[in-house]
Protein backbone atom coordinates (compact mmCIF):
# COMPACT_ATOMS: atom_id res chain seq x y z
CA UNK A 1 0.00 0.00 0.00
CA UNK A 2 2.99 2.62 0.77
CA UNK A 3 4.44 1.75 -2.54
CA UNK A 4 1.46 2.41 -4.41
CA UNK A 5 0.85 5.36 -2.17
CA UNK A 6 4.83 6.92 -3.01
CA UNK A 7 3.86 5.99 -6.75
CA UNK A 8 1.22 8.10 -7.21
CA UNK A 9 2.60 10.80 -5.68
CA UNK A 10 5.38 10.70 -7.27
CA UNK A 11 3.06 10.65 -10.63
CA UNK A 12 1.06 13.72 -9.43
CA UNK A 13 4.68 15.67 -8.47
CA UNK A 14 6.28 14.91 -11.98
CA UNK A 15 2.74 16.04 -13.86
CA UNK A 16 2.77 19.30 -11.82
CA UNK A 17 6.16 20.04 -12.70
CA UNK A 18 6.11 18.83 -16.69
CA UNK A 19 2.83 21.81 -16.92
CA UNK A 20 5.15 24.57 -16.19
CA UNK A 21 7.95 23.56 -18.96
CA UNK A 22 7.74 24.95 -22.12
CA UNK A 23 7.75 23.07 -24.83
CA UNK A 24 8.95 23.76 -29.02
CA UNK A 25 5.54 24.15 -30.21
CA UNK A 26 3.99 26.27 -27.34
CA UNK A 27 5.77 29.47 -28.66
CA UNK A 28 4.59 29.81 -32.24
CA UNK A 29 3.94 34.15 -32.99
CA UNK A 30 0.48 33.48 -34.72
CA UNK A 31 0.17 37.81 -34.53
CA UNK A 32 1.34 37.70 -38.30
CA UNK A 33 -0.91 35.16 -39.53
CA UNK A 34 -2.00 35.32 -43.29
CA UNK A 35 -5.14 37.29 -43.33
CA UNK A 36 -8.27 36.40 -45.35
CA UNK A 37 -8.06 37.53 -49.08
CA UNK A 38 -9.57 38.04 -52.05
CA UNK A 39 -7.92 37.09 -55.75
CA UNK A 40 -8.70 37.17 -59.30
CA UNK A 41 -9.29 33.48 -60.33
CA UNK A 42 -7.34 34.20 -63.40
CA UNK A 43 -5.13 36.80 -64.26
CA UNK A 44 -4.61 35.85 -68.12
CA UNK A 45 -5.18 38.10 -70.67
CA UNK A 46 -8.61 38.18 -72.28
CA UNK A 47 -9.96 38.54 -75.90
CA UNK A 48 -13.00 40.02 -76.38
CA UNK A 49 -15.20 41.56 -79.26
CA UNK A 50 -16.81 45.05 -79.08
CA UNK A 51 -20.35 44.10 -77.75
CA UNK A 52 -19.74 41.56 -76.06
CA UNK A 53 -19.64 40.54 -72.20
CA UNK A 54 -16.77 39.62 -70.32
CA UNK A 55 -16.74 37.36 -66.99
CA UNK A 56 -14.41 37.74 -64.20
CA UNK A 57 -14.10 35.31 -61.67
CA UNK A 58 -13.04 36.24 -57.90
CA UNK A 59 -12.03 33.75 -55.21
CA UNK A 60 -11.52 34.16 -51.21
CA UNK A 61 -9.25 32.14 -49.38
CA UNK A 62 -11.77 31.89 -46.60
CA UNK A 63 -15.89 31.61 -46.60
CA UNK A 64 -17.23 34.24 -44.26
CA UNK A 65 -20.62 33.82 -42.43
CA UNK A 66 -22.08 37.23 -44.21
CA UNK A 67 -21.89 37.94 -47.71
CA UNK A 68 -18.80 40.10 -49.41
CA UNK A 69 -18.32 42.61 -51.79
CA UNK A 70 -15.29 42.81 -54.05
CA UNK A 71 -14.76 46.17 -56.39
CA UNK A 72 -13.06 46.22 -59.13
CA UNK A 73 -12.66 49.18 -61.73
CA UNK A 74 -11.77 48.71 -65.54
CA UNK A 75 -9.93 51.67 -67.48
CA UNK A 76 -9.66 53.12 -70.90
CA UNK A 77 -11.39 52.80 -72.88
CA UNK A 78 -14.16 51.05 -71.14
CA UNK A 79 -13.85 53.25 -68.47
CA UNK A 80 -16.47 51.47 -65.93
CA UNK A 81 -15.60 52.57 -62.25
CA UNK A 82 -16.82 51.16 -58.79
CA UNK A 83 -18.72 47.89 -60.45
CA UNK A 84 -19.16 45.07 -57.71
CA UNK A 85 -20.08 41.27 -57.07
CA UNK A 86 -21.22 40.19 -54.04
CA UNK A 87 -19.73 36.36 -53.18
CA UNK A 88 -22.73 35.08 -51.11
CA UNK A 89 -22.08 33.60 -47.43
CA UNK A 90 -20.40 30.20 -47.05
CA UNK A 91 -19.19 30.22 -50.78
CA UNK A 92 -15.28 30.97 -52.04
CA UNK A 93 -16.06 32.00 -55.67
CA UNK A 94 -18.38 34.40 -57.83
CA UNK A 95 -18.05 35.62 -61.16
CA UNK A 96 -19.19 39.66 -62.51
CA UNK A 97 -19.93 40.54 -65.83
CA UNK A 98 -19.28 43.54 -67.78
CA UNK A 99 -20.08 44.29 -71.63
CA UNK A 100 -17.83 46.53 -73.69
CA UNK A 101 -19.82 48.71 -75.58
CA UNK A 102 -19.70 49.38 -79.17
CA UNK A 103 -17.57 51.72 -80.65
CA UNK A 104 -15.23 52.21 -78.43
CA UNK A 105 -11.92 51.50 -80.73
CA UNK A 106 -10.32 54.83 -81.74
CA UNK A 107 -6.98 53.17 -83.01
CA UNK A 108 -6.13 52.35 -86.01
CA UNK A 109 -4.89 48.72 -85.41
CA UNK A 110 -8.51 47.92 -84.70
CA UNK A 111 -7.22 46.49 -80.93
CA UNK A 112 -7.12 48.18 -77.68
CA UNK A 113 -6.47 47.13 -74.17
CA UNK A 114 -8.66 48.08 -71.20
CA UNK A 115 -6.97 46.21 -67.33
CA UNK A 116 -9.45 45.50 -64.89
CA UNK A 117 -8.10 45.94 -61.02
CA UNK A 118 -9.60 45.05 -57.64
CA UNK A 119 -9.99 47.96 -55.79
CA UNK A 120 -11.16 46.40 -52.84
CA UNK A 121 -13.44 43.78 -51.05
CA UNK A 122 -15.07 44.33 -47.78
CA UNK A 123 -17.40 42.10 -45.84
CA UNK A 124 -21.31 43.00 -44.59
CA UNK A 125 -19.96 44.23 -41.50
CA UNK A 126 -17.39 46.48 -42.69
CA UNK A 127 -14.37 44.49 -42.52
CA UNK A 128 -11.69 45.09 -45.20
CA UNK A 129 -9.73 42.13 -46.83
CA UNK A 130 -6.44 42.32 -48.14
CA UNK A 131 -6.43 41.97 -51.82
CA UNK A 132 -4.11 39.70 -53.37
CA UNK A 133 -2.44 36.70 -51.65
CA UNK A 134 0.38 38.67 -50.95
CA UNK A 135 -1.04 41.65 -50.10
CA UNK A 136 0.16 43.16 -52.97
CA UNK A 137 -3.12 44.50 -55.44
CA UNK A 138 -0.61 45.43 -58.17
CA UNK A 139 -0.75 42.01 -59.25
CA UNK A 140 -4.72 41.59 -59.10
CA UNK A 141 -5.13 43.20 -62.64
CA UNK A 142 -6.59 41.32 -65.83
CA UNK A 143 -5.52 42.73 -69.30
CA UNK A 144 -8.67 43.25 -71.51
CA UNK A 145 -7.49 43.03 -75.47
CA UNK A 146 -10.20 44.45 -77.10
CA UNK A 147 -10.79 44.38 -81.14
CA UNK A 148 -13.46 45.61 -83.87
CA UNK A 149 -15.96 42.59 -84.78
Amino acid sequence: MSKTLLLISLLVVALITSCDKKSPGNDYDLTNALNSYVTLTSTKPIDVVEGDSVSISFTMRTAFQQKVTVYYAVSSPVNLVDQSVIIDRNLLKAKGTFKIPEGIITDSSGTETAVLSVTKATTDDGQILTIGRYNDSTAQKVNIVISVP
